[in-house]
């Protein structure tokens, strides 16, 4: 069994680091995993908070779903509407941004992004393996 660890890094040295570490992971002979590597800038480790609890919540999908979903978006606005919204949080990884700002940066009207976390349940129940669960977490007010 491979065991992980989270080393704390700086900032400015981290897509540098996560870079030599997926690479070193790459040339074994079995690699577990491939560490998802984000050139983005990661924000400092946040102390125990209710967005950060609700985040350690989230169940992560397999391949084959966001296949799926990537396959699915040109029939399914549903599914284009979070696959849009999946890419925009690439660049907010353990953040939380205000749906406006997701819809703007995700180049849909908000409307329409308003109106997908409402018609998701039901996608997911017709079209994926059962219990799956959203892939984002929504906080409300503030």
């Amino acid at each position: 069994m491979t065991s992980w660890i989270p080393p704390l890094v700086r900032q400015e040295d981290y897509a540098e680091f996560a870079a030599r570490v997926a690479a070193r992971e790459a040339k074994r002979e079995d690699p577990a995993v491939i560490p998802c590597v984000s050139t983005a800038p990661v924000a400092a480790p946040a102390l125990a908070t209710k967005e950060s609890e609700l985040l350690a919540t989230l169940k992560t999908w397999n391949v084959e779903a966001f296949r799926q979903l990537a396959k699915s978006s040109d029939s399914f606005a549903t599914a284009g509407r979070w696959g849009k919204a999946l890419d925009v949080m690439c660049n907010h990884v353990g953040e939380f941004i205000s749906s406006t700002h997701l819809a703007a940066e995700a180049g849909m009207p908000i409307n329409h992004w308003r109106d997908t976390p409402r018609k998701l349940p039901s996608h997911l129940a017709k079209h994926y393996e059962q219990n799956i669960e959203w892939p984002l977490k929504a906080v409300g007010g503030s």
